[in-house]
């Protein structure tokens, strides 16, 4: 019978990566068809009505989905992803001090993984990247190997994303979970972990960590 381990999970945007991921990968796809750079006008009042609540966050994403990447191929996808999440990106993007953690964890014989909202057709490149061991993420749809600007289920965030992590730990034999995020719409997963480390925190989680007894861990 296999023995419990030990499961390390990491938010991924602004967490591992100093910025979001979703909207700067779209955007690169620009630089081929520059035409798109159009769009972000349309995309800005989009996030203004989700600002206002007038728009949920999963309906927006569909939006940004569908205004650059609607019809898109998995071999077009695929491509974009490679020119995108390239050495130089990893080197220049994701926090060296975060990295250096996730290696850590693996030479301790942890298993590691992520759990984010970024689109799951984007995440498991990084997750192939960083030989890591699984991946919670936003599940993105399919037809006929074209990308539908739809999201499968919920956007994998805040409650949902805590309700996704409890259900795959449950189907794992678990000793400990470790959780590191940088926001404080992940206070329901942090629940979820024994030990919890708070990343360059939001200052509303810089709160929560302080009267929960987080650690706090700033990376560079």
């Amino acid at each position: 019978m296999a023995s419990a381990k030990d499961f390390v999970i990491f938010d991924l945007d602004r967490t591992l990566t100093k910025r979001p991921t979703f909207s700067a990968f779209l955007l690169s796809m620009t630089d081929e068809e520059p035409g798109k750079v159009l769009f972000a006008v349309a995309v800005l009042f989009q996030m203004l009505l989700y600002v206002l609540k007038l728009k949920t966050r999963k309906s927006l994403k569909e939006y940004m989905l569908k205004t650059y990447m609607g019809g898109m191929s998995r071999n077009q996808t695929n491509k974009a992803i490679k020119k995108f999440f390239n050495e130089r990106y990893y080197k220049k993007r994701f926090y060296q001090d975060g990295l250096a953690e996730i290696k850590r964890h693996q030479k301790e014989g942890r298993v590691v993984g992520v759990a984010t909202a970024s689109m799951d057709f984007y995440v498991e490149a990084i997750v192939r990247e960083l030989g890591l061991d699984f991946m919670i993420a936003t599940t993105s749809v399919w037809q006929e190997g074209i990308l539908v600007p739809m999201i499968k289920g919920e956007n994998c965030y805040g409650g949902e994303k805590a309700k996704r992590v409890q259900a795959f730990l449950a189907g794992q034999k678990v000793a400990k979970v470790w959780f590191y995020s940088d926001h404080h719409t992940d206070e329901p997963t942090f629940e979820l972990a024994d030990v919890r480390i708070a990343v360059n925190p939001t200052a509303q989680l810089k709160k929560i960590a302080g009267d929960g007894g987080y650690q706090i861990q700033v990376w560079k």
